[in-house]
């Protein structure tokens, strides 16, 4: 199952399998949620005090890209690249049967 969600305010998108269950932030296409089926534990950790829709969440596991940390650059310079600050959006769901994929 593949559908488009909320996690504490924050528009995601939650994927279901038989395997786990992990729910990625529309705004900086970040992972916030990995739960394995076979212990149903969250392997990540995501901070609830900044959970703010225009804002990096801290924690979980983030894109950086095209940089990480500010490598250098100004201080103006977004903390782990500029995507982390970019809405995004689902292009296509595809779910197959065939879990060898």
């Amino acid at each position: 199952m593949i559908v488009r969600s909320t996690w504490q305010g924050l528009e995601t998108v939650l994927i279901d399998t038989p395997l786990a269950r992990c729910e990625i932030a529309l705004y900086g296409a970040q992972v916030l949620s990995f739960i394995p089926k076979s212990d149903g534990r969250d392997l990540l950790w995501c901070s609830s005090a900044r959970l703010e829709p225009s804002r990096p969440v801290r924690g979980g596991a983030p894109i950086c890209w095209p940089w990480f940390a500010r490598q250098d650059r100004d201080d103006a310079a977004a903390q782990h690249g500029f995507v982390r600050r970019m809405h995004w959006s689902v292009g296509g769901i595809e779910e197959r049967a065939d879990s060898s994929v």
